[in-house]
Parts: C-alpha cells; structure tokens; sequence
C-alpha cells in the first residue's frame, strides 16, 4: 500500500512538472491559440524546409533537406495529435521545438542520421512511446525533449553527441539503463529526474558536471562510478535515491552541494577521496543507513546539519584540518564516537556534545597511558583477550597494533616482540 501511494504521489507531481515544462517553453501568448485540427489520413504539408506525409495508419513521414518547423501552441502541429508512429527520412537536419508534443498515441519515432538537433519539447508528454530510434549524427537533444515519455524504457543515445538539454529524458519512470557517450562533458539540471526505474547508468571518462537534480528521485538506482574527470556534483543530484548503496567522491570534487545526498535511505557507504574539502548543508541528511565517516586529510569544512538525522552513524574519523559546526551531527543520537587529534575542532565539537573523543595520535600499543609501549601493555590485551577485563574505546583503538581491526594475542605478541628487540 506504501509503494502504491509513493508511486500515485510521484505520477501526480510528474503531470504537474510535465505540463509546466510545456507551458515554460511556450510564448504565453501563443498558448491561446488552438489552430490545429487533427488532420485526416492521406493529410500533407510543409513543415518548415520539410514536408510531410501522414497515411491511414496513423504514420506521419517527415522529408525534405533542411529544418522542421517549430511549433509553439499546445496544439499547434499541423498532422495533430493522433499519430502513432513518426519517421523523420534522410535528409532533415533538425526536429522542431515542440513537434511532436503531447503526441499521447505515438509509440514508435524513428530519427534519420542526417538530423544534428533535437528540439526543446520535441516529443514532451508523448505517453505511449515506447520504441525510439535516436541517429547517429544528432549531436544535441534539447529541454524535456523526451519528458514525460513515460512508457520509454531503453534508450541509446547516439556516439557523436554533444550536448544534453535540462529534463531532457526526466520522468521517463520505465527507463532502467543509460549509457552516457564520450563528448558529453555535463550531465544538465534535472536530465534524468524522476526516473524511478532507473538502475543502470555507465557515465563517460570525461563527465566533468553533474547538474543539480539530475539523478533526484531516481529510486532503483544502487549503485554509480563517478569518473575521477567529475569536479563538480551540483546540489539535489542523488536526492531521495532511496536504493543507492555506495558512493566514491572522486578527488576533483573539492565541494559537495546542499542536499546532494539527503534522503538516500540505504546509502551505507561513502569514500572521499583526498581533494574534498567541503560538504555542505544537509549534503547527507537522513541516511539512516550510514554507520562510519572518514574524511580525507586536508578536508577543511562540515556545515551545519550535514549529516543530520543519520541515526546508525557511530564513528566519525576527522583530519587536524577540519572545523566541525556544533550541529553538523543534528538528531544523530548520542552514540557517535569521533577520532582525532588533541586541541583540534573535533575534540571541541565532542566535548560541546557529549560525543566520546577518541585520540588518533595516542601511542599505538599504550593500553595502561604512561607513554610507554611495553610488557605491561602486552600483558594487558593478554587480559583482554581472554575476557578477564574490558577496554574502553580508546584502548581499543591503541590496542589494534598490528592494524587488522582487532585486539588479540597477535598484537600482544607484537608488542613483546618489539620489547624484546629494543632489550
């Protein structure tokens, strides 16, 4: 009953942004007009540098050398909106803006090589498409070219292109997998927002933006390997992508956005790679599923409520270089132990928050804290190890000498060993 009510929930705010899309994209004045009537089978004309055809059933044949025509009313095309395929031949260089828009019966479009630009609104709201034939030689899809088609489940787009339009393919909910080509170097706001089936994205070795909201609302999505080419993740861009598991911030990436993350219930996983020196506000906020934060060295700044509400979080490691703001672990709970260094911003912050201050640079090997590594320290995890006595966290985390993230007679035996060499 849930997963029925998300899903009605989206499909009403899709309709909502599908036609604002529309009516954005149209002079207002032109939104008055309703010129068009539904044209008759054997129907043709001009469109632009182009002319078409359109036969009994329901095939409209775009011909010609040249550009179609741009069509901005909501009924403005001359073949009308009962047309079920749509073949644009060899010989036609672009499709109009808005061509075939709200075009609610067309289910297979078919587009020639020879065509370079798809159009803003081209096929917006075209509901029933489901076989889409994109040719190799378009180099730029236009704004909510193809948003709304919301039964388009596959799509390859073609090698040679260049440049992709904001909401381009957003609330395409049956599309499951994209395929990023090469000469793309920014993935624009909104591209793929709302593409609740999408579960399988390959983006290119030379992505170097991805625009806020571009995967938000991307529910299937688990799993993505951002290029180390990417220096800049705009906010909102994995918003609620409720199934996303792992993410690795690659070391261009020196800023996280505002709610970059917020809301990725199963995000249990995430590696900042040495370069990220600011995250933003509620970047990460309420990703339940997150246990353990490590920033990388050289990492400067966590903004207020950056990680807010991300109530499994236990252990925060953080570099000299960062300044922690009081709230940046808002309505975590009260179990998080942060590892750093003395006199740093992270001891403060754990002071002023009643979080347990691990120190990074105690003496690895001091279990007893005299400043000495020695036989007593050995015959302390000896203790420990047979469960004679317990440690704190601190001796924990001084106890695991040989780094295997554990305290056992293997590092007892460490200890005694260097003992005895330094005898």
């Amino acid at each position: 009953m849930k997963k029925k009510l998300l899903k009605t929930t989206a499909v009403f705010f899709a309709v909502i942004l599908a036609m604002s899309s529309v009516i954005l994209s149209f002079p207002v004045s032109a939104l008055t007009e309703d010129s068009a009537n539904d044209a008759s089978a054997g129907s043709s004309g001009i469109t632009g540098s182009c002319t078409w055809s359109l036969d009994k059933d329901g095939v409209l044949t775009i011909s010609g050398n040249g550009d179609m025509a741009d069509y901005t009313t909501l009924k403005g095309q001359p073949w009308g909106n009962e047309i079920k395929e749509v073949v644009i031949e060899d010989g036609v260089l672009s499709v109009g803006t808005g061509a075939f828009a709200s075009c609610t019966k067309l289910e297979t479009a078919v587009i020639a090589d020879s065509v370079k630009k798809i159009n803003n609104c081209a096929f917006n709201n075209c509901t029933a498409l489901t076989n889409l034939t994109i040719g190799s030689g378009v180099e730029e899809i236009g704004e909510s070219a193809f948003n709304f088609c919301i039964k388009l489940n596959e799509i390859k787009l073609p090698d040679n292109l260049l440049k992709l339009g904001e909401s381009a393919f957003s609330m395409c909910y049956e599309l499951e997998s994209i395929e990023i080509p090469d000469n793309i170097m920014e993935l624009p706001q909104a591209v793929f927002l709302y593409c609740i089936a999408l579960k399988d994205v390959k983006l290119n070795k030379n992505l170097e933006v991805i625009g806020h909201s571009a995967f938000e609302e991307c529910w299937a999505l688990k799993t993505i390997d951002i290029p180390k080419t990417v220096n800049d993740i705009r906010g909102y861009a994995f918003k609620n992508c409720k199934s996303l598991q792992s993410i690795k911030i690659p070391q261009n990436v020196e800023t996280i956005k505002g709610r970059t993350f917020e809301n990725c219930e199963a995000l249990s996983e995430v590696v900042f790679e040495n370069g990220v020196k600011r995250i933003c506000t509620s970047a990460f906020t309420n990703c339940p599923s997150l246990t353990y934060i490590s920033f990388p060295d050289g990492f400067m700044d966590l903004e207020t409520k950056s990680f807010a509400e991300c109530k499994q979080l236990s252990a925060v490691v953080v570099p000299k270089s960062t300044v922690l703001v009081n709230n940046a672990f808002y309505d975590c709970g009260d179990d998080i132990k942060i590892y750093g260094y003395k006199n740093s911003s992270a001891e403060t912050y754990a002071a002023n928050n009643n979080f347990e201050f691990i120190y990074m640079d105690a003496t690895i090997g001091d279990i007893n804290n005299d400043n000495t590594v020695d036989i007593l320290d050995a015959s302390s995890i000896q203790k420990f190890a047979a469960s004679k006595s317990e440690f704190s966290n601190q001796q924990l985390f001084n106890g695991d000498v040989n780094g295997d993230g554990f305290v056992d007679v293997l590092d007892a035996a460490e200890i005694q060993k260097k003992a005895a060499d330094i005898a």
